[in-house]
């Protein structure tokens, strides 16, 4: 029997501080060092650096208050309120002090706990941040500003994410392999943005939910948008088929391909695994991946085969690629917008089709190792999207 590396239960948790649920993970074994992120990100700011870090400490990477899966409280924020919320995460996991590694305004929290807690702070690391701002931090900032402002996209304006690129990145990693994907990464954020944000003066909003609970939603009313995806290997396809079959009409409800991507497993060289069958082989660690796995999944996985927690998981062949890890591939995932046959006809789910279309579009999503977007775009039937399935049950009436 194989052993089985048990990837949530061991690292992830909630603390109750100060009156909120604060998630954290714990990687690693030594002195302790906590991660304080940006205004922009959660936790996974953090996730290319955190198997380094935790090959020689003991990392605590977190959620504020008011980020990712900790609590959100309607309340005024400001860098004391978080830097108290550091002294109760030590509280909780019982750390007297630690390192404090803050990035961006993860940064100037450190710089305030540093001051308020000194007797707890071992040392502090501070990056991209600064106590004070002079007038060149000052027009930085106000250029940002600007530019979110009077772009159509907002936050998620590429001038804005080439600008703050051009300034942080050097030329030299621009210019690499690594430096495209970067664009591309861009590219994909932005453009479901676009036309999220309001474009040809439409306004939509999203929210992130598991496929079955999309689709509900579609089937009730409750969104004109459903994304879920299916995987051409069984069980994860028949699943995939009575959610499907469970919610969906063929009469009221049509699919658009967004993408395909490889599923497989995640494998560190010089491990032999060519197959499923291997991973029972005895000494061979196996990750597995928690229920209700959320967004950052695959990196982690790959992350924990790359620094050694583990010898294999399940997860992307492009998370797989973001560590120079090897890759078998197990299934192709065929991601599908779902919608109302009527609401497709509408100008914004055109804006929508016309993105996927894209010659720019495609051009981004294919720089992303084992994605592929050759149908992006089309439309076509529940019946047609799912024939190589055993046809599922439409139901006649939903609740």
């Amino acid at each position: 029997m194989s052993d089985i590396v048990q990837y949530s239960a061991a690292m992830e948790g909630r603390a109750q501080v100060n009156g909120v649920e604060l998630w954290y993970d714990v990687q690693g074994e030594g002195e302790p060092v906590v991660q304080i992120h940006g205004a922009g990100f959660g936790h996974f700011n953090f996730a290319p650096a955190t198997p380094e870090l935790a090959k020689h400490f003991k990392v605590v990477d977190y959620d504020l208050r008011g980020y990712g899966q900790s609590d959100r409280p309607v309340q005024d924020y400001d860098m004391e309120v978080w830097a108290d919320d550091v002294a109760g995460l030590l509280d909780a996991l019982g750390h007297a002090k630690a390192h404090v590694h803050g990035t961006s305004m993860g940064g100037m929290i450190a710089t305030v706990f540093a001051g308020k807690y000194p007797e707890r702070t071992t040392s502090v690391v501070i990056n991209c941040a600064a106590a004070k701002l002079g007038r060149s931090g000052r027009l930085v900032f106000k250029n940002w500003i600007d530019i979110a402002r009077m772009d159509p996209d907002g936050p998620g304006s590429r001038i804005l994410a080439e600008l703050i690129a051009w300034q942080a990145l050097s030329k030299r990693f621009l210019e690499t392999p690594d430096g495209v994907v970067f664009d591309a990464v861009v590219f994909a954020e932005r453009e479901p943005r676009r036309w999220m944000a309001g474009s040809n003066g439409y306004q939509r909003t999203a929210s992130f939910h598991g496929a079955d609970e999309c689709l509900a939603g579609l089937a009730r009313g409750e969104c004109e948008l459903a994304g879920f995806h299916v995987a051409n290997a069984l069980p994860r396809a028949a699943a995939a088929a009575a959610a499907v079959g469970r919610w969906l009409d063929p009469r009221r409800h049509q699919l658009v391909h967004f993408v395909s991507r490889e599923q497989g497993i995640i494998v560190r060289p010089g491990i032999r695994v060519r197959g499923i069958h291997d991973l029972a082989r005895p000494g061979v660690r196996f990750l597995n991946r928690p229920s209700g796995a959320h967004e950052d999944i695959d990196l982690a996985v790959a992350a924990a085969v790359a620094d050694g927690r583990a010898d294999a998981g399940f997860g992307l062949r492009a998370a797989a690629a973001r560590y120079a890890l090897e890759f078998v591939p197990l299934a192709t995932e065929r991601y599908y917008l779902a919608s109302a046959r009527k609401s497709l006809r509408e100008p914004p789910f055109q804006a929508l089709l016309a993105t996927l279309r894209s010659s720019e579009f495609a051009a981004a999503v294919s720089a992303l190792p084992g994605y592929d977007i050759a149908m992006a775009g089309n439309r076509e039937t529940l019946t047609a999207a799912l024939a190589w399935l055993e046809p599922p049950q439409f139901r006649r009436k939903h609740a």
